[in-house]
Formats: C-alpha cells, sequence, structure tokens
C-alpha cells in the first residue's frame, strides 16, 4: 500500500525517511525543512516546504500525508500535488 507506520504527521513522516537514510540527525517540524540542505530542486530528493506543511519526492515518487487518494497518514504515490507556496530544498549532493 506503500503506507508506513501511523501516527506521523507530515514533518515527523518526512524526519523519519531522511533520518534512516542517514540524511537527517533527528527530527524536525515543518519550518525547520525550510533551510534544510540546499536550495532549489534536487537530482533524487526534493522538499517541498510549506509553511506549517512538507513533503518529499524520492526519485518520482511523492511521500506525503495527503493528497495521495487514500486514508490520511503517511504514505508513498505517484499522484501529484500542487507545491505553490512551497521552498524547494534537496539534501547536499542529492
Amino acid at each position: 500500500t506503500g503506507e508506513i507506520a501511523g501516527g506521523y504527521d507530515c514533518s515527523g513522516a518526512v524526519s523519519h525517511v531522511l533520518r534512516e537514510a542517514g540524511l537527517l540527525g533527528g527530527s524536525m517540524p515543518s519550518s525547520g525543512f525550510r533551510r534544510y540542505g540546499e536550495a532549489g530542486e534536487g537530482e533524487w530528493i526534493t522538499l517541498y516546504a510549506q509553511k506549517g506543511h512538507v513533503f518529499l519526492v524520492v526519485a518520482g515518487l511523492r511521500f506525503d500525508t495527503g493528497w495521495t487518494g487514500a486514508p490520511e497518514g503517511p504514505r508513498w504515490t505517484t499522484r501529484p500535488r500542487p507545491g505553490k507556496g512551497a521552498l524547494l530544498r534537496h539534501p547536499r549532493g542529492l
């Protein structure tokens, strides 16, 4: 289903993925991702940090807690989501 364990909000879910990939030392709130890594779209990973929400795209798959066409909760999807107002950030080198 593309779902991970429930109970994560957007920033907790993104923090979990980045932490497990060795790209984040702990967790941060969604506003912290507006300063994460480097500015702009990444080659493999792009974070979309909006005021009060964050999601990421890894190799074309979006990881998000909403706009997935399924019940709320963190999951992977190929469905697009508007990124209006988001700052795009990416891990250095990715």
